[in-house]
């Protein structure tokens, strides 16, 4: 593997998912603990937006957002056309 000065990254885009804040205030902590293990990668989460405000802040997990794009299919994150 290459020598960089960036650690490798993984985001993780929720889409619509979970369907409850339940659900996503455990998958937070479930990504977090994980997190926590791997201090050599940068750990982000992009969920809906309904669960932003709801998420436990932490020091391992990035909080990223997400965008809307125009057309009716689904799965085209940050695509432009």
């Amino acid at each position: 593997m290459p020598t960089t000065s960036n650690p490798p990254t993984i985001i993780a885009n929720w889409k619509m998912n979970p369907s409850s804040a339940e659900n996503a205030i455990a998958l937070a902590k479930t990504i977090d603990a994980a997190a926590k293990k791997y201090k050599n990668v940068v750990v982000g989460i992009a969920p809906a937006f309904p669960h932003i405000g709801i998420l436990p802040k932490t020091k391992s997990v990035w909080l990223g957002a997400q965008d809307v794009f125009w057309t009716d299919e689904i799965g085209r994150a940050s695509c432009r056309e």
